[in-house]
């Protein structure tokens, strides 16, 4: 497919991208990072630069490729990008999206599938970075988009440089950066890329955002203008962000098993914002949702913590609030905490977006068929059945039945938080099973990181 010719622009060297990339802090030996790579001359730019810089620290980047089986001519594109790939040996990995349901769908939804598989395979190969290729005009059309949907101010602060998601660093080292120079750079090494279609589609709302950006563009206020007031943005939620993280080390106490006790008179003491922004920290933590609650469910709920009038319990976003001699107790909702997960000897995954959970290769008998889920009620009798001494009031009622669990055809095999173990489940006396409370939204994760905190490269320099 012809290329399209560039804006005149400069391409990005090698000074330009080492001050872009050491603001990331990749100080680890050999360091290896995962770069999401479409094809397309923004990701192609991002993972030979990042490549090129790796190697000269000994270290490498590794392409991922999703392939989400929507157009027919992808599986031809996905084979031209893995001969220029191996052109400069640079190792990838293709990821297949097989779930039949998501067919022509949003682009929001292919998004999502794409993060799922992208730090789905991160987590099990053990990398922590993965770079992906947002650029400024990216940025500037999520503010668009983001204000033609009503968001507030943490919405309109657009896409953080670095950002956690499921247990993985999101690095975006072009987000200062205009696209016409990413493509300027390929051209400057002589290598080709792939136009995807669906830029064009007028069926998606950033197709229509991107055509507005360039009549603003004719105005001055275009891209950069708008990346920069999505910046200012930025700046004010990181601050918010701040405040909030000293709040919440004051008025909660975080326990292993997944659950917190509030202290709700210091939560009313804080300033009204502040307070929401705590109480919806705590709620994403604890229930492991990407979202937060509807604003008027969680004022209600706020009010009624400020007031003590939460006598009986509250539910939202699938927590239970409850009263209790201790605080305000905040667990996960047992109904929430359906998620099934198989898993096998010598894997890991994220169980219920909230536990980290991992089992060991030592298993006897030949069993190999284990699913991770919730206690329960079957299992919390299971083990006092065995265990008729355990304390009961060593965890909460709702907090032991919403328990990660190892299960097999047998029935319960593992319960990490009450050290139970069924007696010929592992060999060696070992208990391979485990779970540490790593939910996917932190209670008090880094500060917001706009473009502000990054080098600006527009293209002037030389």
């Amino acid at each position: 497919m012809p290329q399209k010719k560039p804006l005149s622009s400069s391409p990005i060297n090698a000074r330009e991208f080492d001050q872009l990339i050491r603001l990331f802090g990749l100080l680890e030996a050999e360091p290896l990072v995962a770069v999401g790579v479409s094809g397309g001359a923004d990701s192609l730019c991002l993972v030979l630069l990042l490549d090129s810089w790796l190697r000269r620290r000994r270290g490498r980047a590794v392409a991922l490729i999703v392939d989400h089986q929507l157009r027919p001519e992808a599986k031809r594109e996905i084979q031209q990008l893995v001969g220029w790939l191996a052109n400069y040996s640079i190792e990838y990995h293709v990821l297949v999206w097989s779930d039949e349901k998501l067919g022509r769908t949003s682009q929001a939804a292919a998004r999502e599938a794409r993060y799922e598989l992208l730090t789905g395979w991160c987590r099990r190969a053990g990398v922590l970075h993965l770079a992906l290729a947002h650029h400024r005009d990216d940025q500037a059309e999520t503010h668009l988009l983001r204000k033609a949907r009503g968001s507030g101010a943490d919405g309109l602060a657009a896409m953080p440089i670095v950002w956690e998601h499921n247990n993985v660093r999101l690095l975006r080292p072009l987000l200062s950066v205009p696209g016409t120079r990413l493509r300027a750079t390929l051209l400057c090494m002589h290598q080709r890329w792939v136009e995807d279609p669906s830029n064009d589609d007028p069926t998606y709302g950033r197709t229509h955002v991107r055509r507005k950006l360039a009549k603003l563009s004719e105005e001055n206020k275009g891209a950069a203008h708008i990346a920069t007031v999505a910046s200012d943005y930025a700046s004010v939620r990181g601050g918010a962000d701040e405040v909030t993280a000293l709040l919440l080390v004051r008025v909660t106490q975080i326990d292993p098993a997944g659950f917190c006790w509030l202290d709700q008179m210091l939560l009313a003491e804080a300033p009204t914002k502040v307070g929401l922004r705590a109480l919806t920290q705590i709620l994403l933590a604890i229930g492991g949702n990407k979202y937060g609650a509807r604003r008027e469910s969680l004022l209600l709920l706020y009010e009624a913590l400020r007031k003590n009038q939460i006598a009986g319990g509250r539910t939202l976003g699938g927590c239970c609030i409850t009263p209790s001699r201790n605080g305000i107790l905040i667990c996960r909702e047992p109904a929430a905490a359906d998620h099934v997960l198989s898993l096998l000897p010598g894997q890991w995954s994220l169980w219920d977006h909230r536990f980290h959970v991992a089992l060991g290769r030592c298993c006897v008998g030949g069993r190999r068929q284990f699913k991770v889920h919730r206690l329960g009620v079957n299992g919390w009798c299971a083990v006092k059945r065995k265990r008729s001494g355990v304390n009961e009031r060593t965890l909460p009622l709702f907090v032991r039945y919403c328990l990660p669990a190892l299960w097999d055809l047998d029935g319960l095999v593992a319960v990490p938080h009450l050290d139970y173990s069924r007696d010929d489940s592992f060999g060696g006396g070992q208990q391979p099973f485990t779970a540490n409370f790593r939910p996917r939204r932190a209670f008090a994760a880094p500060p917001f990181q706009g473009v502000n905190s990054l080098v600006p490269v527009t293209g002037n320099t030389k």
